[in-house]
């Protein structure tokens, strides 16, 4: 069966108002200040900590390279492993070595996709320099259990928090749990900047570090502070995007909740593919769809997502291969290793009607 039809990712890409964007950038324009903490990034910056009820918020041109600082700012000297999941972003590896640190994973538990507080204990060592915990796509980590552990063995705790920008977590706002929580604002994400991050915090001595690190470790116009400093400064036009979709998120909210309905209704019947389900107790943006997909439907996880990319659904399957087996170590993971291998991130986002719900489970059904 083939449905012909524009194509569908995974990515929010939301689309703020014409007239909000050029009203944000109209700000810089006139001031004349494109870059170095110009009005919309200082305005973005206020806005952003009033939204997840923190004292700071620091805008970075990416949450790369928000994370890579916000690492070596807490990071305990004369140690150099980093605790992170390997079900995670392809590149966490990658950025934990920029933070010239070697990263040690640990597992997750099977039916939350994320840690449990014995996955983390029990790899802590001497040698821990920072624990950094992850949100997974769907629902929260447990952020106040592992900051109590961490507490308790005196180790920084940072939190990746790019697919939580919206969440609540035990009643309370994602952003101002961790020591500092890191947030992207790619075209992919909730909040859309076309590109940029930010790491939010209720400690100043962080905020001022994370501030002059971002801009080449200067405090003030020649003091060079910090030698690990690197321009990592967001700039005014993507501040201003950020501005007019952080406008309309309520709406793109509303949204990614019919979405998720829609697959709710559509995939409760269909053998073999299972839905995970957002906890609707606690707010949250509803913007991804993770499925499950068990061995009594007809085709693997693999096949599935071939099948619907093949009718323009572009369906991605969920961090796989893990990083401990892309990275080539010797480290055993089961339950890491089990859930790479069957489970599939349906299309979603802004871009996404219920009707393409409707023909991608209709494509899902006809393989019955």
């Amino acid at each position: 069966m083939t449905i012909k039809k524009k194509t569908i990712g995974t990515s929010s890409l939301a689309k703020p108002s014409l007239d909000a964007f050029l009203h944000y950038s109209n700000l810089f324009i006139e001031e004349g200040q494109y870059s170095n903490n110009g009005p919309c990034v200082k305005l973005l910056e206020k806005r952003l900590a009033r939204f997840h009820k923190c004292k700071y918020c620091i805008t970075f041109s990416n949450g790369f390279w928000g994370l890579v600082l916000a690492l070596d700012c807490l990071k305990l000297a004369n140690r150099n492993e980093v605790l992170i999941p390997s079900l995670t972003y392809r590149r966490m590896a990658d950025l934990v070595t920029w933070a010239e640190l070697k990263p040690v994973y640990y597992d997750i538990d099977p039916n939350t996709l994320t840690a449990k507080k014995q996955h983390i204990e029990e790899k802590l060592t001497q040698n821990t320099a920072a624990v950094l915990g992850v949100q997974p796509i769907v629902n929260c980590f447990p952020t106040y259990a592992i900051k109590q552990l961490c507490e308790n063995h005196k180790i920084p705790f940072i939190m990746d928090s790019v697919e939580s920008a919206y969440e609540m977590n035990n009643g309370s706002k994602v952003g101002a749990q961790a020591t500092v929580e890191v947030f992207s604002m790619h075209a992919s994400k909730l909040l859309n900047g076309g590109e940029g991050g930010y790491a939010t915090t209720n400690e100043e001595y962080i905020y001022k570090k994370l501030s002059s690190l971002r801009g080449f470790g200067f405090e003030g116009p020649d003091n060079l502070k910090y030698e690990n400093g690197i321009n990592a400064k967001l700039n005014e036009v993507h501040a201003a995007l950020a501005l007019a979709n952080l406008d309309s998120i309520e709406s793109l909210v509303r949204h990614n909740r019919r979405i998720y309905q829609s697959y709710k209704n559509e995939l409760f019947d269909i053998p073999g593919i299972e839905l995970i389900y957002f906890n609707e107790s606690e707010k949250t943006s509803y913007k991804n769809i993770v499925v499950k997909i068990n061995t009594s439907f007809p085709l693997s996880r693999d096949q599935l997502e071939e099948y619907l990319n093949q009718n323009s659904f572009l369906a991605r399957s969920y961090y796989s291969p893990p990083l401990h087996i892309q990275n080539k170590t010797d480290v055993k993971l089961p339950n890491t290793e089990s859930c790479s291998l069957n489970h599939l991130i349906l299309p979603s986002g802004y871009q996404c009607t219920t009707k393409d719900v409707a023909d991608i489970c209709k494509l899902i059904r006809s393989l019955k």
